[in-house]
């Protein structure tokens, strides 16, 4: 069998993408505390809490979980449960106060927590466009490389492709390339940075991340 002395040559090097997502929304959970008599069906709860909330921010849509029911001492029966919503960030004013003002005799909003962090969404849209940038960057580079050489194809062979793009949540990770033919390309994470507040396209202000994610790079070319 006729030996293959095809030799292939490799260039590694790492680009860097950053994007800055302004959320303009809050994620805002609650946990209702209460006591009730027993004979309270659970649709008439449900309906009870509903109407608390709306009064807490009328233009929510709850959603509801985690609802425990125990006997209390006196005959009656203690609830807590916990309501989850994504708002506009207008809303976020006043929590504790609008909370107080929506509980009623025996059912109390008892504590709120906001959450401005950007929703999965949006972090997978820039992640996406993120990915898209840096395989650009990859294929211009790439581009500029063969021009480089091109004066050398007679001798050099192929032009160099790319062989290999691996996406990663540090720049540490980009530069053991010896290994990164082991690894599986779907490894893709972002690393993210509050940002303080910015202002969208439309002006709003809202709470601002920097999402920045790594790739390295292997240009391959053979003989």
């Amino acid at each position: 069998m006729a030996k293959d002395n095809k030799i292939q040559d490799t260039i590694e090097f790492s680009l860097i993408a950053e994007q800055t997502v302004v959320n303009t929304t809050v994620k805002i959970t609650a946990t209702i505390a209460g006591i009730i008599t027993p004979n309270v069906a659970e649709d008439a709860l449900r309906e009870n809490i509903r109407s608390i909330m709306k009064k807490f921010i009328d233009t929510a849509v709850w959603q509801i979980s985690g609802i425990i029911r125990s006997k209390d001492d006196s005959g009656m029966e203690k609830i807590r449960l916990s309501a989850t919503t994504r708002v506009s960030e207008t809303e976020n004013y006043a929590l504790e106060e609008r909370a107080e003002a929506a509980s009623v005799k025996g059912m109390k909003i008892s504590s709120v927590a906001v959450d401005t962090a950007p929703p999965t969404s949006m972090i997978e849209e820039t992640e996406s466009s993120l990915r898209i940038t840096l395989l650009a960057k990859a294929v211009g580079e790439c581009a500029h490389i063969n021009g480089a050489v091109s004066d050398d194809h007679s001798k050099l062979g192929d032009d160099y492709r790319l062989g290999e793009v691996v996406f990663s949540r540090d720049a540490n990770s980009t530069s053991n390339l010896s290994n990164s033919s082991h690894r599986n390309v779907s490894q893709m994470a972002m690393v993210s940075a509050s940002y303080g507040s910015g202002f969208d396209e439309a002006g709003t202000l809202g709470n601002a991340v920097k999402l920045t994610m790594y790739a390295a790079i292997v240009l391959r070319r053979d003989h």
